[in-house]
């Protein structure tokens, strides 16, 4: 079998390119409770683990959006921070004829996430 015209396939020393290990930047966040140090969130906080933990909205790491206009109830920061806030909360909007309110955290184009467990406080 010739491989020399098989493109990203090609055999380099009896292995072939495209089963070669590549460096993630994967990272696994474990959960112990609400407010740790292990959250996406947090995790954006220390722009993904360079320095301290500084509100990830201020540090523009992340957006957040909320169906409601922003007011003392829907502020980004505050949903964000390390500090409970009792009156953050996303009031309902109309949407195709349904009510419905959400909260939308972008954490970035370079950036993904694979959930195994949420927690909102």
């Amino acid at each position: 079998i010739e491989f020399s015209n098989a493109g990203p396939w090609m055999m380099m020393t009896n292995k072939c390119e495209r089963f070669l290990h590549r460096r993630s930047s994967y990272r696994e966040l474990q959960y112990i409770s609400d407010g740790d140090n292990n959250g996406v969130i947090y995790y954006a906080g220390t722009s993904f683990g360079k320095h301290q933990w500084i509100n990830p909205v201020l540090a523009k790491n992340i957006t957040v959006t909320a169906s409601s206009p922003n007011s003392r109830y829907t502020d980004p920061k505050a949903l964000v921070s390390k500090n409970y806030q009792g009156t953050c909360f996303a009031g309902p909007r109309d949407e195709d004829g349904k009510k419905c309110s959400w909260w939308m955290v972008d954490i970035g184009q370079d950036h993904q996430v694979v959930l195994c467990a949420t927690t909102t406080r």
